[in-house]
C-alpha cells in the first residue's frame, strides 16, 4: 500500500529522496464511447505513470518539500498501429505530452524485452524508432532515459533484448541525453541457473554476463560520459550471496565509468525497507587483494557519498 511504502522508504531507512519507476503498460486514452478517461479508469498495468505522479505528488505534498521523483513509462512500442505495422506516432505523442505535462515526469523508464502494445516485438535503444522518440523526447525538455538492462528471464521469447549492447550507438548519437543502465546490466541474478555457469560468471575474475557487456562499452568509447551503472538489484543481490563478487561489480563499474558515473539504486520497491542494503553498502571495503590484481580502487568516502 501506499502507506507502507512510505513509510519502508522513509521511516524504516535513511532514504532522502525516492524515484519511482515503472512497470511497462499502455494507457488507455478513451472509453468505447469516445470519453477522455483520468487516474485509475486509464489502466496501464501495476504501476503506470499516472499512478506513479499521483503518488509523488502525495509524498512531496506530505513533506512540504521535493522527496520523490517519478518517470514515464512511454516508449516506442507502446501504441501500435497493426494495420501498418509500425508505431502510432500520434497515440505515442498524445501520451508523451500527457506525461510530460500533466504528470511531469522526470525520466523514461524503458524495457525493451516488453510489448505493451502488441506489436509483435520488443525494441532497441538504437533501432530507428527510438530515435525518433528521442528527438519528440528532445523537443518537451527530457533528455533522461532509463532502461531495464539484464535479468533475461523476464521474457522468453524477447529477454535478449535486455542485453546492453544497444546503449552504446544510441549514447553515442544522443550526447546530450542521459542513459541510466538499471541493475548494471547483470543478466542472472543469483536465483538463475544461469549464474551458476561458469561461461556466464567467473568468480575468480568477476566477469558477469551482459555486465562485461557495459563495461566493453567504456572501455571502447573512454570520453563517453552519458552512460551511467544503477546498482538496484545488482550489488545488493551479489552481496548476498557472494560478497567477493559484489566487489567485482562495484569495483568494476567505479574503474570503467567512475563514480560520478555509478547510480545508488535498491530495488526496494519490491524488497521493502533497503536500509540493509545501505547499511551493507556503507561497509563495502574491496580487498586490498582485488584492487591490486584487478586495478580496482580503494572505496573512499567520497566515492560513496557520490553514489548515495
Amino acid at each position: 500500500s501506499f502507506r507502507t511504502f512510505v513509510k519502508e522508504m522513509f521511516f524504516d531507512s535513511e532514504t532522502d529522496v525516492v524515484v519511482i519507476s515503472g512497470v511497462p503498460g499502455a494507457e488507455r486514452d478513451k472509453d468505447p464511447q469516445g470519453n477522455k478517461l483520468e487516474g485509475r479508469a486509464r489502466g496501464g498495468g501495476i504501476l503506470p505513470s499516472w499512478l506513479m505522479a499521483h503518488a509523488r505528488d502525495e509524498i512531496n505534498s506530505l513533506a512540504g518539500s521535493t522527496r520523490a521523483f517519478s518517470q514515464g513509462n512511454l516508449a516506442p512500442n507502446h501504441y501500435w498501429d497493426k494495420t501498418a505495422n509500425k508505431p502510432d506516432k500520434a497515440a505515442i505523442l498524445e501520451q508523451m505530452d500527457r506525461e510530460v505535462s500533466k504528470y511531469k515526469i522526470s525520466s523514461w523508464k524503458w524495457y525493451c524485452h516488453t510489448d505493451p502494445g502488441r506489436s509483435g516485438g520488443g525494441f532497441q535503444l538504437d533501432d530507428e524508432n527510438a530515435a525518433w522518440f528521442y528527438e519528440e523526447s528532445r523537443k518537451r525538455g527530457i533528455r533522461m532515459l532509463s532502461c531495464h538492462k539484464g535479468f533475461s528471464y523476464q521474457s522468453r521469447t524477447l529477454g535478449h533484448l535486455a542485453n546492453p549492447k544497444d546503449v552504446e550507438k544510441a549514447a553515442l548519437n544522443n550526447p546530450d541525453f542521459k542513459f541510466i543502465v538499471y541493475h548494471s546490466a547483470l543478466e542472472h541474478g543469483p536465483s538463475e541457473e544461469g549464474f551458476k555457469d561458469p561461461k556466464k560468471v567467473d568468480p575468480t575474475t568477476g566477469d558477469m554476463s551482459w555486465h562485461n557487456v557495459l563495461m566493453d562499452i567504456k572501455k571502447r568509447n573512454p570520453k563517453m560520459k552519458n552512460v551511467y551503472c544503477e546498482l538496484g538489484s545488482f550489488f545488493n543481490v551479489l552481496n548476498i550471496v557472494n560478497p567477493v563478487l559484489a566487489m567485482h561489480g562495484v569495483g568494476k563499474n567505479i574503474m570503467h565509468y567512475g563514480a560520478d558515473n555509478v547510480v545508488w539504486g535498491t530495488d526496494c520497491l519490491w524488497w521493502g525497507s533497503p536500509q540493509w542494503v545501505i547499511d551493507a553498502f556503507k561497509r563495502l571495503d574491496i580487498s586490498d587483494e582485488l584492487c591490486e590484481k584487478y586495478g580496482y580502487s580503494k572505496l573512499t568516502n567520497e566515492d560513496k557519498a557520490k553514489i548515495f
